[in-house]
């Protein structure tokens, strides 16, 4: 069950000795995928959960359950689908369209997405279109360094159940931090309660 306003979250545990190490997004989702519980070290879920300390077999620990995203691609013809543990990140930040799709609310060090939680049920996606200045892309990523309001009326932060886009222009496409060479176009749902780990 989804975290609820006002109720407790996670569970205390001890890490077992056949613990999974995940040092970033992408390892978290592999342990997933083979149905391991990974132990977070590194990476944007570990920073959204206050980038607790490293821990060892048979240290004290926190389970928390957590949302992800189930990320389709389409390219020329075939999709495939995969689970990312916390982001997808389409464009780059400083020109054209660009948008982070996250379940947690946090990207390379930046508070994208205020009031995210791992495991509120929705993905958080932070858009800025085409139009936008440079010098307010800055002070955009500036702000979103402190979790603030963004600072242009076209930059928005919104919440739901599912992002879809097109690669035009010849779009930069990223799956917890992994780059996706070939892609036509990209959807994503969130997976609420998908999985466990241990911080």
């Amino acid at each position: 069950m989804t975290i609820r306003k006002g109720e407790g979250w996670g569970r205390t545990d001890t890490i077992p000795d056949a613990a999974v190490p995940a040092a970033d997004d992408a390892s978290a989702a592999a342990a997933w995928s083979n149905g391991a519980v990974p132990l977070l070290r590194g990476g944007n879920l570990h920073s959204s959960l206050g980038s607790p300390s490293p821990k060892r077999a048979g240290d004290a620990c926190m389970r928390f359950p957590v949302d992800a995203l189930e990320v389709t691609v389409t390219a020329g013809g075939t999709a495939e689908t995969v689970v990312a543990a916390s982001d997808v990140v389409v464009g780059r930040w400083m020109r054209g369209d660009f948008a982070v799709v996250s379940a947690n609310g946090r990207w390379a060090g930046l508070d994208v997405a205020p009031r995210a939680h791992p495991n509120d049920g929705f993905l958080h996606v932070l858009s800025i279109p085409r139009g936008v200045h440079l010098r307010q892309r800055l002070a955009a990523r500036r702000r979103a360094m402190l979790g603030t309001h963004v600072p242009h009326p076209d930059i928005t932060v919104t919440r739901g159940e599912s992002f879809t886009a097109s690669n035009t222009s010849r779009r930069r496409l990223l799956v917890d931090g992994r780059r996706w060479v070939r892609w036509d176009s990209v959807s994503v749902r969130v997976l609420p309660d998908h999985a466990e780990v241990l911080a």
